[in-house]
């Protein structure tokens, strides 16, 4: 998949989510107890490793360790692989504005961040899909 239809699969996934994954304690993982998954989470084939854990590297980190992970991801070039970790950001910063102010609603924060992702990377922003 190229960058376009990697965003607007996780943006539409988001979206339906409802929710960003998160655990008990406000942090964000690739897959929370509840089954919500976070932006690289929905990625990932249901078997990977980083599903059943709690994550102790970055999306950064993990893809410069693991090439199996490159490789499902289409991260061929360092660019690609600042494109994850950015599309990771966003849906980490759009779960750290729910926890900090109340009220926040997941769908217009998400796509406050999708916008930025999508203008940054100069994508179209996604549709919010069916």
């Amino acid at each position: 998949m190229d960058r376009q239809a990697v965003a607007t699969k996780v943006y539409q996934f988001l979206l339906k989510q409802g929710k960003p994954a998160i655990g008990a304690d406000g942090g964000c993982l690739y897959q929370a107890p509840d089954g919500c998954r976070c932006a690289i989470g929905c990625l990932l084939p249901d078997d990977h490793p980083l599903l059943s854990s709690r994550p102790s590297k970055t999306i950064g980190t993990v893809l410069g360790l693991d090439p199996f992970l490159k490789k499902v991801l289409g991260a061929k070039s360092w660019p690609d692989q600042y494109f994850l970790t950015d599309l990771q950001g966003a849906h980490d910063s759009a779960a750290g504005d729910m926890l900090a102010v109340e009220g926040e609603v997941w769908d217009q924060v998400l796509q406050q961040r999708f916008r930025k992702l999508t203008n940054t990377w100069g994508l179209e922003m996604p549709c919010s899909g069916s």
